[in-house]
């Protein structure tokens, strides 16, 4: 399923390499603990999201940051969508995804963790209610899409996401929590949301 997922949101951002850029990952920080994360610190908690390496200081740069010399300028170093930095991105929307299902089992949510906003918190457990007719009430994905994209992204694409999980019935027998990550992934994946305008 996740290879389908990539390939189905890797496509768009190839489509877009020549016309857009990434927001860079102070931008996505900034945005990522406001709408989203609780920060810990005053580092941005996206740095966090590197789970797979010990050094994650050099990998940030990579996925697109302003220097000295571009400050004011609107152009980002490393802010064109490559080979490289696409996995980069979809590593750290892979990782999020999955802490965010993770409170479909509070269980396995430990000290160490992301520390997700309350009223998301409240929305995915809700959806975590899947494949329940509670889970598929139109008016929870429409919250929490917003709450998240903040209008950044256009309502056909919304629709287009909640159709194809809900409308579709190819999910309706998947695990709560690979639902929500799959969901969850789709949402941060879309280039209306990594790529600046």
């Amino acid at each position: 399923m996740k290879k389908v997922f990539f390939l189905f949101f890797f496509l768009p951002i190839c489509t877009w390499a020549q016309s857009g850029e990434y927001k860079g990952a102070s931008e996505m920080g900034r945005i990522l603990d406001e709408r989203i994360l609780v920060p810990k610190s005053a580092n941005p908690t996206i740095i966090t999201l590197f789970e797979f390496t010990d050094s994650p200081d050099g990998l940030i740069p990579l996925l697109g940051f302003y220097n000295s010399g571009s400050i004011g300028t609107g152009v980002i170093q490393n802010g064109t969508p490559n080979a490289f930095n696409v996995i980069l991105w979809n590593m750290l929307m892979t990782n999020l995804a999955h802490r965010l299902s993770q409170e479909c089992d509070p269980v396995t949510v430990t000290e160490d963790s992301l520390v997700v906003q309350d009223d998301i918190v409240k929305k995915i457990k809700a959806l975590c209610a899947w494949p329940l007719p509670a889970a598929k009430d139109e008016s929870l994905y429409q919250e929490l899409f917003d709450a998240i994209t903040m209008y950044e992204v256009p309502h056909e694409e919304y629709v287009e996401w909640y159709s194809h999980f809900v409308g579709s019935g190819e999910y309706d027998g998947m695990d709560n929590k690979l639902y929500v990550q799959n969901l969850m992934y789709a949402v941060f994946m879309n280039p209306y949301f990594l790529l600046q305008r």
